[in-house]
């Protein structure tokens, strides 16, 4: 990888004794719980805040409604992270690679809201 390409994709490339390390910009992730209620990092951006919550299901389901196309098949035989991710990254192509992008956007909002959880109050433990 270039110094070039490094700069525009936001990572950082460092060179030790003849190897190259590549480390991700952590300001464009934030910290959120998944699905399962577990912690876990994601892109910061409109997309992935809609996909906030969502089971794997739930994801396959918003992007067939909105792109027309059912991708369990092409996915299934993934882990369901990573066909949560694939599925999402579909869904964020589909949002950024049109002039309809914030309308495309809000219209995936609407779509996830109704399928997102309830959230979940978090307890204090009383001590004894």
């Amino acid at each position: 990888m270039s110094e070039e390409n490094a700069e525009t994709s936001n990572e950082e490339v460092a060179e030790d004794d003849g190897k190259v390390s590549i480390k991700v910009d952590q300001d464009k992730y934030v910290t959120t719980k998944s699905a399962s209620g577990k912690k876990s990092q994601r892109r910061d951006d409109a997309v992935a805040e809609a996909l906030d919550g969502l089971t794997g299901e739930a994801v396959y389901d918003v992007a067939t409604d909105l792109l027309g196309e059912d991708f369990r098949e092409k996915y299934g035989h993934l882990n369901i992270g990573m066909q949560r991710m694939n599925v999402g990254n579909r869904l964020r192509a589909w949002v950024n690679k049109s002039e309809e992008g914030e309308d495309r956007a809000a219209a995936l909002a609407e779509a996830c809201e109704p399928l997102k959880p309830e959230p979940v109050a978090e307890t204090e433990t009383e001590e004894e």
